[in-house]
C-alpha cells in the first residue's frame, strides 16, 4: 500500500500501516561501527573510541544519503534534492 506525497513523490506503508522499517535496520549500527574500527586501526587504538566515531559521521553520512537514495529513487525521482535540502547541501 502507498499513499501520496510531496510532489509526485510515493511512500510505501508496513503491513501495520506506519512508513516504511527505516528504524529497524542493524546494518546501519554496522556500517557505523565498520568505519570507527577502521579509523580506530588507523590511529594504533586498541578500541573504537567516541574519536573514531567522530572521526567518520562525514563518511557514514554520505554513504547513508547513498543508500537513501538507491533504495528510494523508484518512489520519488527528487529523493536526493529532498535530502540535501534538509541538510542544507548541494544534490549530484
Amino acid at each position: 500500500m502507498s499513499y501520496g506525497g510531496a510532489r509526485g513523490c510515493r511512500r510505501q506503508l508496513t503491513s501495520r500501516g506506519r512508513p516504511g522499517a527505516g528504524y529497524e535496520r542493524p546494518r546501519w549500527a554496522i556500517q557505523l561501527s565498520k568505519l570507527a574500527q577502521e579509523a580506530a586501526l588507523r590511529h594504533n587504538w586498541d578500541r573504537i573510541t567516541k574519536d573514531s566515531i567522530d572521526e567518520v559521521w562525514g563518511e557514514y553520512g554520505v554513504k547513508r544519503i547513498e543508500d537513501l537514495v538507491a533504495e528510494h529513487k523508484h518512489q520519488c525521482p527528487q529523493v536526493s534534492e529532498l535530502i540535501n535540502a534538509f541538510r542544507g547541501g548541494l544534490s549530484d
